[in-house]
């Protein structure tokens, strides 16, 4: 039991890292949500999309904006990172983040089938009984 006492902590941090992350995706999404509401079509963003522009943005920024940079936000009000994220979130493209609307479904009518194309089934107990018979 000794090597598996790592592995409740590691389980913790699994799960609050992903509790981060979903709650860092679920605010970009709401600010790209507002950021485009005042336009005519209802924008619904896709996690997806938007977690794979993240991650591939996200080193890039990095380097953009290094460690020390970053220290005047972990002080920051949230007012103050919503006025700063709502103008980032218009640049974004709503066509790029935006969920697919699946059209209706087409009825599909069952092709009628002949009742000799259904009888026509043999089964695996039929044939073997019928070989018996013939065999002399």
């Amino acid at each position: 039991m000794k090597s598996a006492a790592w592995a409740i902590p590691a389980q913790r941090l699994g799960f609050a890292t992903a509790g981060l992350a979903y709650n860092a995706l679920s605010l970009l999404k709401r600010c790209v949500e507002q950021a485009h509401q005042e336009k005519p079509l209802e924008l619904d963003v896709s996690t997806d999309p938007l977690a794979v522009q993240v991650a591939r943005d996200y080193p890039g920024m990095l380097i953009a904006l290094p460690a020390p940079e970053w220290h005047l936000w972990s002080e920051a009000t949230p007012e103050r990172v919503a006025q700063y994220l709502l103008p980032l979130a218009s640049q974004v493209s709503p066509r790029r983040v935006a969920t697919c609307k699946r059209g209706p479904k087409k009825d599909q009518s069952k092709p009628d089938v002949d009742a000799a194309v259904v009888r026509k089934h043999l089964s695996t107990a039929r044939v073997l009984r019928d070989a018996k018979v013939k065999t002399p």
